[in-house]
């Protein structure tokens, strides 16, 4: 968990993003799991926050961090955070509207 949040603290200080969830830390754990793990995990995270803007946003900015880190490491978590940062990223596309997209947007460019 210590390396989690070494990492966490890292992309904040790189993206100049401050996370306001432990979406970082919880999935982190998950990979321990496997995909299986994660996909679970997802389930629980977007149910619960899919109606919040902010975190939402956030949860798309850690699926697609987690694509990056998994890639060439582990296939088969790479691939399955980047199924779910498309699923996700297209149902806020979808669904968003107003301030909310304009705020998805902004965050994540």
């Amino acid at each position: 968990m210590e390396r989690a949040l070494r990492m966490k603290q890292y992309l904040q200080d790189t993206l100049g993003f401050e996370f306001q969830t432990s979406f970082w830390e919880e999935f982190s754990l998950s990979d321990r799991y496997g995909p299986e793990g994660v996909v679970e995990h997802y389930k629980l995270v977007f149910d619960q926050w899919k109606d919040n803007v902010k975190f939402l946003t956030e949860l798309v900015l850690v699926l697609n961090l987690k694509i990056a880190s998994w890639f060439c490491v582990d296939d088969d978590l790479g691939r399955t955070y980047e199924a779910l940062w498309k699923m996700t990223d297209s149902w806020a596309l979808d669904t968003l509207k107003g301030d909310d997209l304009h705020y998805y947007l902004n965050t994540l460019d």
